[in-house]
């Protein structure tokens, strides 16, 4: 890493981690922490040898996961279910369909900004007759937990949309195609409505491929999936933002993250020590610092 590179690292991730109230908040279902090898995350438990996992996400406070899970259901198709585990004390659960999911094929759950709302990809049927095209559900979680999902019909479902990641103030990262544009846009929320999508520049969107991006609570860090390399390949890159507002240009991870061109979903652990992905259909984990 570059001595440039490396000093925006390290500040940025620094406030990161600083954003969270307490350094050993956030425990995790598996034992055995990475270092410099990307590891298979909690294998036998998240990550089963005969299944499809992906698309992580921690709840704010450490204290909820959920994933996605596909398997061959018995007419033999691919299902996709999203998956929870919640944590008690220093012990976790056994991973179970989340509340809301359905027989229809549910994926990539995210947290909203303070962990009450929660977005995910559904092919489920749509409310009444919608011109809506997007498949982005949310549910709100309440004292007794998640409730029913809600289709919403406003500019996010309003033509193609996935992988929704939140920022601590509500602003909205993920990938869509519209107005003749495909890659990785933003929206903000004002007074309860999202704002026009923004494309995200250059420094992102010229990354072929530019998709599924997981963006930090503080705005700062991007990660996201790219297919430079063709196709039926990905790989994960990520991005900086300057203390301007301005997006560094998006860089490759080292050659041991993206080692088979199979790296998809990226997301960072609530304390930001960790960067998660799926490879081959396993989630894996490494020490954020060992990226480059």
């Amino acid at each position: 890493m570059n001595q440039l590179l490396s000093l925006s690292f390290v500040l940025i991730v620094s406030i990161f981690t600083n954003l969270q109230s307490q350094e050993n908040l956030f425990g995790y279902p598996d034992p055995v922490l990475p270092d410099s090898v990307p590891r298979i995350f909690a294998p036998g438990l998240i990550s089963l040898a005969d299944a499809h996992e992906e698309g992580l996400a921690f709840s704010p406070d450490g204290n909820e996961i959920l994933f996605t899970r596909e398997m061959i259901d018995d007419k033999d198709e691919n299902h996709s279910t999203i998956l929870q585990l919640k944590r008690k004390g220093n012990s976790w659960s056994p991973p179970r369909p989340a509340p809301f999911t359905t027989d229809a094929n549910d994926s990539e759950p995210a947290f909203g900004k303070d962990g009450k709302r929660l977005y995910f990809f559904s092919e489920r049927r749509k409310p009444g007759i919608t011109s809506y095209i997007g498949e982005i559900w949310v549910s709100r979680k309440y004292s007794g937990g998640w409730g029913r999902p809600t289709y919403p019909q406003n500019l996010l479902n309003e033509t193609w949309i996935n992988s929704i990641s939140s920022t601590q103030e509500g602003r909205l990262y993920f990938s869509s195609y519209r107005d003749r544009r495909i890659g990785i846009f933003y929206s903000d929320m004002i007074n309860g409505k999202y704002r026009e999508p923004v494309f995200l520049p250059p420094e992102i969107n010229s990354v072929a491929g530019a998709n599924r991006p997981f963006i930090t609570p503080n705005d700062n860090i991007l990660v996201f999936e790219g297919k430079s390399s063709g196709y039926d390949y990905s790989e994960l890159y990520i991005s900086f933002k300057t203390s301007r507002g301005i997006w560094e240009p998006a860089k490759k991870m080292n050659s041991t993250i993206n080692k088979t061109k199979t790296e998809t979903n990226p997301s960072l652990s609530p304390d930001g020590k960790y960067l998660f992905f799926t490879r081959n259909g396993d989630i894996y984990w490494i020490k954020i610092e060992y990226v480059f």
